[in-house]
């Protein structure tokens, strides 16, 4: 989509405008969306009208663009088949620019995006090395090729009856604010498996950590010692429930809530889980 029209390119400065407004519709004056499902963020508002000052603003083919990004793919009748990336962490070190957008448009191959999705389907996939994976079908077509490389890399059966019953505990985490792995797709494992097992609660928790970037990084605390959380459930039967995360540098934290939950200040000082707010 940044490639598809003259124009359409998201520069870092286009980025920031991005982040700002979606954090300003979004985050209560913080730095990071905490109810990331509860916002309803459209680049439209940033399309450029007449008498605008440059770089205050994003031109047509932009705003499509963007809207491309936070879609996510495209199917029959232009339903979604996969989430899209969130707002609010699009100009962080480490967001867009290494993932997505590059730091100038010639430099777009050299973003960890298209250089992994490249390198894939002209070795992995296609076995053709000037194969133009920017001109792929991705419809139909593609779902029957991938199925090559499918059966040995994809994780996405949701029926995990057998480790559950040999015992296994399983703790997920995605950031909110990941520019690599779409975060909605871990949500909506987590419902393919409650749909496939039923309740999950005995064996599974998935966090989702606001304002976090692929892994780690970005605006929103996200160190955490999982694997201290994940022995002291099996060893000791503690089941984790809000969790505490740590910034990498500094003295910030923030309460991370077991998935659908979202941490809300409790008026006393602290936080507590509740229920997201629906989209509106």
């Amino acid at each position: 989509q940044m490639l598809a029209k003259p124009g359409a390119y998201l520069a870092l400065a286009d980025l920031q405008l991005l982040q700002a407004s979606a954090l300003k519709q979004c985050a209560d004056g913080g730095a990071f969306i905490r109810d990331q499902a509860a916002c309803r963020f459209d680049p439209g508002v940033l399309q450029c009208k007449a008498g605008a000052s440059p770089g205050q603003c994003l031109t047509a083919p932009q705003v499509a663009a963007a809207r491309a990004l936070y879609n996510g793919r495209p199917g029959p009748g232009g339903r979604s088949t996969f989430p899209g990336y969130t707002p609010g962490g699009e100009a962080l070190p480490g967001g867009y620019q290494a993932w997505n957008t590059g730091v100038t448009q010639a430099g777009i191959v050299d973003a960890s995006g298209h250089a992994i999705s490249s390198q894939f389907l002209k070795y992995f996939v296609y076995g053709d090395p000037s194969f133009d994976f920017l001109k792929a079908d991705l419809g139909p077509k593609y779902d029957r090729d991938r199925q090559k490389t499918a059966a040995v890399l994809d994780a996405v059966n949701p029926d995990l009856s057998a480790f559950r019953k040999h015992g296994g505990k399983l703790i997920q985490y995605h950031g909110w604010n990941d520019p690599a792995i779409p975060p909605g797709g871990s949500p909506r494992y987590a419902a393919e498996m409650r749909a496939a097992m039923g309740d999950t609660s005995g064996f599974y928790r998935l966090y989702m950590v606001p304002g976090m970037l692929h892994c780690r990084g970005g605006a929103g605390p996200g160190e955490v010692d999982w694997l201290d959380v994940l022995d002291r459930w099996v060893t000791r039967a503690e089941a984790p429930r809000s969790l505490v995360a740590r910034a990498e540098t500094g003295e910030a934290t923030q309460t991370l809530c077991p998935h659908p939950g979202v941490a809300r200040a409790d008026g006393k000082g602290g936080w507590t889980c509740a229920a997201p707010k629906r989209k509106g």
